[in-house]
């Protein structure tokens, strides 16, 4: 049955690149837990982040209103799937998503997976050409 709601959430793997000691690169997926929003508020949201990042006073305060911005659609995420560097489960937060913000392309990365997830047709369906 389809859904029509303001809100609803649901979890999608969010693939994360990250480049190893060797220099070999590895996609990283983490289970994230999203809020789907209407398409005017992520319309609103694309053009925050785009403001953010031409208004921001510092780099700090940038992460600040980024983490507010993506916590409009980011809900959380599976600890189990994403650690600390010394291997501890990374429990979501609005800190540790500052954190992960600062590592690079992670926002959009988050920004991107939210996209395709609620895309019209699946990952799977798009590779497949269909």
């Amino acid at each position: 049955m389809f859904i029509v709601a303001a809100e609803r959430e649901f979890f999608w793997p969010v693939e994360f690149t990250q480049v190893a000691e060797d220099g070999a690169k590895a996609r990283k997926p983490v289970k994230c837990r999203f809020r789907q929003i209407r398409n005017s508020a992520f319309a609103k949201l694309q053009r925050d982040l785009a403001e953010i990042g031409r208004t921001a006073e510092s780099d700090e305060a940038a992460l600040e209103a980024a983490a507010d911005a993506y916590l409009r659609i980011l809900v959380g995420w599976d600890s189990a799937t994403i650690s600390t560097a010394d291997k501890a489960p990374l429990e979501f937060s609005r800190e540790a998503l500052i954190e992960l913000l600062d590592m690079p392309h992670a926002g959009s990365t988050i920004l991107n997976a939210y996209a395709e997830a609620i895309a019209p047709a699946g990952r799977e369906e798009r590779r497949r050409g269909n």
